[in-house]
């Protein structure tokens, strides 16, 4: 590493280190001061940004994206009654036939759609402790709803991307059928490690505790994931599909994952994260942000995100939702931050989107991370 990349890795490291105490300060999301961030750092250090560096970002979104599938809570879904479960899913199928037919409408490119439909719980979780419902029946409802939306939201994510390789083809069937046979296997060998697990605890404390001085945990489950994105390389897809994919089969095996997800998490949002959204925002000059053409896209798609789940959320009533809860829910799926901005790097990297469009998608995940949370604590507080 020559001394101009390791120069700007301290600098971005100090920013690292630094941004949370800014961005508490004025309410804003990490991840977001994290991208502006990056923006003055391009200015500071043009054309800095090395392949070293770059990789280092691409580690993160890596970890991000496992960290993603980590969270989802399965014990939540397993305990849903079944109507419950369809009316939620019926309740995303809409905002992606709005999200499709807006983006249709707009004549924009077809990644749009999934950026319509797009639902994360990565900043619904902090919103909702801070509002004092996590542990109420509303919130743990929500955080049901957010699952179900992240969820769908990747999985409509993989199709795209195996359509933007392979478009409406037999390589795209086999691909997929790939990855269902190889997700199936996992899940038989996970079950199987499970049963003599349970024959024998002492084992499971390789991949589920961190008791040890070498960190089994952590080591077990970077050797998972990687082994996922491995594979996600060698059928020719995405690295972070196979990353998603194998921290969702891992929380869906293991219920008792806390310890876990806590290691992996400080691990990943202590150093690698941060740097995949610091080098995102490198990738761009700041006065890309304050063209014309680029805030009144970044406007529009805020304006949308909300509007398509207004529009979709009455069906809600269907399971005893009132018109503020309806409300409430429709401006809590609004701010999904982390994924927004892990489908703008894939368009960007993939050609999908160019760099205006990818600017308005990274502006709309700023403006919806800092508005949308405001108003739903205001909509939480009178429903308190």
């Amino acid at each position: 590493m020559s001394k101009p990349e390791l120069l700007l890795l301290v600098f971005m490291v100090i920013g690292a280190f630094i941004i949370p105490f800014l961005t508490r300060f004025i309410q804003m999301p990490n991840a977001a001061g994290e991208i502006v961030y990056g923006l003055v750092l391009a200015r500071i250090f043009p054309g800095y940004l090395s392949h070293n560096l770059e990789f280092l970002g691409e580690l993160g979104f890596i970890l991000l994206m496992y960290l993603a599938g980590l969270e989802i809570d399965f014990e939540r879904l397993r305990k849903t009654k079944a109507q419950e479960l369809w009316v939620y899913i019926f309740l995303f199928l809409s905002i992606g036939i709005f999200g499709f037919f807006s983006s249709w409408i707009l004549n924009l490119p077809p990644l749009f759609g999934v950026v319509f439909l797009t639902t994360a719980v990565g900043l619904l979780f902090p919103v909702l402790k801070d509002s004092g419902l996590l542990h109420r029946s509303s919130g743990q409802r929500l955080l049901l709803i957010g699952t179900i939306g992240e969820i769908m939201s990747l999985i409509v994510l993989t199709i795209f991307i195996l359509y933007h390789k392979y478009g409406f083809s037999s390589s795209s069937i086999i691909h997929l059928a790939e990855i269902l046979l190889f997700g199936l296997l996992v899940v038989f060998v996970l079950k199987l490690y499970r049963y003599v697990t349970w024959w024998f605890p002492q084992l499971s404390k390789l991949f589920m505790t961190s008791e040890n001085t070498f960190e089994s945990s952590v080591r077990g489950n970077l050797v998972h994931m990687f082994i996922f994105v491995g594979v996600a390389a060698l059928l020719n897809l995405e690295l972070i599909i196979g990353a998603f994919i194998g921290g969702m089969i891992f929380a869906a095996i293991f219920s008792a994952k806390e310890d876990v997800l806590h290691k992996m998490g400080s691990f990943g949002y202590g150093f690698l994260v941060p740097l995949f959204f610091i080098t995102v925002g490198m990738k761009f000059n700041i006065t890309d942000f304050f063209h014309i053409k680029v805030v009144w896209l970044a406007l529009i798609i805020t304006s949308l995100i909300l509007i398509i789940r207004l529009i979709s959320s009455p069906l809600l009533l269907i399971v005893g939702f009132s018109t503020r809860e309806i409300l409430a829910t429709s401006v809590a799926l609004t701010f999904p931050l982390t994924l927004l901005v892990a489908i703008a790097t894939f368009g960007l990297d993939s050609g999908s989107l160019n760099k205006s469009q990818t600017a308005g998608i990274l502006l709309a995940s700023i403006l919806t991370s800092v508005i949308y949370p405001v108003i739903f604590k205001k909509l939480a507080g009178k429903q308190a």
